[in-house]
């Protein structure tokens, strides 16, 4: 079964009093099938001959031209996609994106068992024809801040031109902020001039955006854009430009009343299966969730048999723990291991125990940076056999509480009898 949910981008991105509105939020379909997303435009005297546009938008990458289609039959920006993907227009209105043979190529994001998760972001738009541009280098990918405080974002580009502010919420169509050409910002919505800077500080391309006193409305992805424009093109009654808006990479703001912490805990268990020895590097309660978790040994970063984990939530805290995990193979089980972890609270790292020595007699063994090593199989064998101490002591005090209540019954019985 393949999940294939579109999120409907009804394009505000409008040209005069036109607006393009798709009424599909998701569409599942099954593997090797075929996939209909419609776009309804308003406001085109001449649909028959303008020009949409499809996009699709995977995060956290920039949104994607993959076709348009005028009058004629549809234009691809890859020849890869002729067999894919397919465009038409019916009535006076609609236009219609069909994607074929529907399977694991068209993952967006994630695997969950069977089931293939595919989250696509079309734009349709009167954007006429262009060619593929360098889309704008965006940093960060990712900012996280406090209610209240200010946040800035660059945008770097090859050239000086007219740059655009999006702002993107999920499931919504981008809305632009502002643009600014030379000096001057020019604002969508005069209420953002209060708490929007926007500025080039220096000759070259780079832009940034500023902006103050954040609110947790202000969460959502960034993008900065452009207008590439190529050519001429005689239309009927009309001489046209070829327009094509590039996208940068984005950049996500996540606005918290919450400030940051760092792990209040890092440990590594250990596991021995077979011939491999299992590390996993478990560290526990920060906030926020981004971390970045890898491990070394003594040539550096070891990036193969390693898998790491999402962050997870405890239910009913905001904390937030990971865990990562090394494999190590018997001829490498004598090697020192280290965990380290990058957060915007604190970095740290965890080293492994010499699995070659003895264990120790404690159950676990600390080292500094707040780590513990555990001997899983020692603690499970040690559990256990409390447990067994506390049952036979609790079967104990069961018999003496039956004895002792056979006793109370038994001596009443006996003293009447030597009465008689």
């Amino acid at each position: 079964m393949l999940l294939l949910p579109l999120l409907a981008l009804a394009a505000a991105w409008s040209h005069g009093q036109v607006l393009l509105k798709q009424s599909q939020v998701s569409t599942t379909k099954r593997q090797t099938k075929t996939a209909w997303i419609e776009c309804k435009a308003e406001g085109i005297s001449d649909f028959r001959s303008a020009y949409i546009h499809w996009y699709r938008h995977i995060p956290p990458k920039a949104p994607e031209r993959i076709l348009y289609i005028g009058s004629a039959q549809p234009a691809y920006d890859d020849s890869s996609y002729r067999n894919k993907f397919g465009s038409s227009k019916k009535d006076t209105d609609v236009c219609t994106l069909t994607v074929r043979d529907v399977d694991s190529s068209d993952e967006g994001l994630t695997h969950t068992g069977n089931m293939l998760l595919l989250p696509v972001l079309l734009a349709s738009s009167l954007w006429s024809r262009g060619d593929t541009q360098a889309v704008p280098v965006q940093s960060p990918a990712l900012r996280r801040q406090v209610k209240g405080s200010s946040v800035s974002m660059e945008c770097q580009m090859r050239t000086n031109n007219v740059v655009h502010w999006y702002k993107q919420l999920p499931g919504e169509p981008p809305k632009r902020i502002l643009y600014m050409s030379g000096q001057s910002p020019v604002f969508d919505d005069s209420s953002d001039e209060i708490r929007f800077e926007v500025w080039k500080p220096s000759s070259d391309p780079l832009y940034v955006l500023r902006i103050k006193y954040l609110t947790l409305s202000d969460s959502g992805t960034y993008y900065c854009a452009y207008w590439f424009t190529k050519g001429r093109k005689r239309l009927p009654g009309r001489r046209a430009r070829y327009y094509y808006k590039v996208f940068g990479s984005g950049t996500k703001l996540i606005v918290s009343d919450k400030e940051s912490s760092p792990p209040v805990n890092s440990e590594i268990l250990q596991k021995k299966h077979k011939d491999q020895t299992i590390y996993v590097c478990l560290i526990e309660k920060f906030y926020p969730e981004v971390i970045q978790v890898t491990w070394a040994d003594e040539q550096g970063e070891i990036k193969e048999d390693v898998v790491k984990g999402d962050p997870w939530q405890r239910s009913g805290e905001d904390d937030y723990s990971v865990s990562s995990w090394l494999t190590v193979k018997e001829e490498n089980k004598g090697k020192k291991y280290e965990c380290k972890y990058q957060h915007e609270a604190i970095s740290g790292s965890v080293v492994t125990q010499d699995s070659s020595k003895p264990p120790p007699q404690e159950n676990c063994t600390t080292y500094p940076g707040n780590g513990t090593v555990f001997n899983r199989d020692h603690l499970t064998h040690r559990t256990a056999y409390l447990v067994y101490i506390v049952l036979l002591l609790k079967s104990s005090m069961y018999y003496l509480i039956v004895l002792f209540f056979i006793y109370r019954m038994w001596a009443p019985t006996k003293h009447q009898g030597k009465k008689a």
